[in-house]
């Protein structure tokens, strides 16, 4: 604290209520009309969900207890030689979310797998971001090979250690055939 200047928190969450208190006698209605001219929504939203969806193939999930995305890429798309590296990748982001890995781990696959496949139809792919992206998703397959193979000893997490190792070699093959030559 510099100069002894010390802050109340207590008078600071009274004038908070105080605020939401004035902000409460009068609520804010604001029309809403989407393109249908039937469709109009006005008012507040009370004990509901609001839900803003934005882009092509947007998926939206609703009272699930898992998720299952999908990710289909038209073989037709694909630039030539690239074939077996975005069938891998969509292999991969097709069984990522039953892998093991921690949430942000998987969010992180998913993303590379993404740059990955919008990398590949492209007319000229770019060979960096491909390679820094099936990098990148190694290294992150690579703590569960280590922990499925530590508990394949125990008789766990075998099925884990295979789809992790089937991930990676499908990888380098992938890559083997985009890049040869």
């Amino acid at each position: 604290m510099a100069s002894g200047f010390k802050i109340n928190k207590s008078e600071i969450n009274k004038m908070m209520k105080g605020i939401q208190r004035e902000f409460d006698k009068y609520p804010i209605n604001v029309p809403v009309n989407a393109e249908s001219p039937g469709l109009q929504v006005a008012g507040p939203t009370y004990n509901g969900p609001v839900i803003n969806v934005q882009g092509d193939h947007a998926q939206i999930a609703w009272d699930n207890q898992t998720v299952n995305q999908t990710n289909t890429v038209a073989s037709g798309n694909i630039t030539a030689g690239f074939e077996p590296l975005s069938q891998a990748v969509v292999s991969i982001l097709k069984e990522i979310r039953s892998s093991g890995l921690e949430i942000s781990d998987i969010e992180e696959v998913e993303k590379a797998g993404s740059e990955i496949l919008t990398e590949v139809v492209k007319d000229e792919p770019d060979q960096g971001i491909i390679k820094r992206s099936v990098t990148y998703v190694k290294g992150l397959l690579a703590p569960l090979l280590t922990r499925a193979a530590e508990g394949a000893v125990e008789g766990a997490g075998e099925g884990a250690f295979d789809w992790a190792s089937a991930a990676v070699e499908a990888l380098g093959t992938g890559m083997a055939a985009a890049f040869q030559g």
